[in-house]
C-alpha cells in the first residue's frame, strides 16, 4: 500500500511547538526528529516542572529574564553556553543532565 503524507508546518509563534512535534512524530512520520532547539526546549521544561519550578523562579535563580526562559522552552531562542550553565546551576543539575534524551 502506498502512503502519501501531507505535511503542513505552522509557525511556533502560532501554535504550541510541542503539539506540532507530537503530531508529526505520532501521525505523519514516526522517524522524524524535531530540531534540537525544540527537543532541548521540551527537555528544559520537563526538568523545570519536575523540580516544581515556575519559569519565573528559574529565571530569578539563573539571573535570566523570564521571557528568555519561555523562548528557550518554545524553541524560539538558542541559549549560549553561559546561559546553559546558569540554568543548570539554578536547577542544581549537571549540564549533561539538561541534554538527556535530546
Amino acid at each position: 500500500m502506498r502512503h502519501i503524507y501531507h505535511i503542513v508546518i505552522f509557525s511556533p509563534t502560532l501554535l504550541n511547538s510541542k503539539r506540532i512535534e507530537a503530531t508529526i512524530n505520532e501521525h505523519i512520520a514516526p522517524s522524524y526528529k524535531a530540531p534540537i532547539n525544540i527537543r532541548f526546549g521540551n527537555r528544559l521544561q520537563e526538568v523545570r516542572t519536575s523540580k516544581g519550578m515556575t519559569q519565573m523562579q528559574l529565571a530569578i535563580e539563573a539571573k535570566l529574564d523570564r521571557s528568555f526562559i519561555s523562548d528557550i522552552e518554545r524553541g524560539v531562542k538558542e541559549p549560549t553556553t553561559g546561559s546553559l550553565d546558569q540554568i543548570a546551576v539554578a536547577m542544581n543539575i549537571s549540564l549533561s543532565d539538561l541534554f538527556v534524551g535530546v
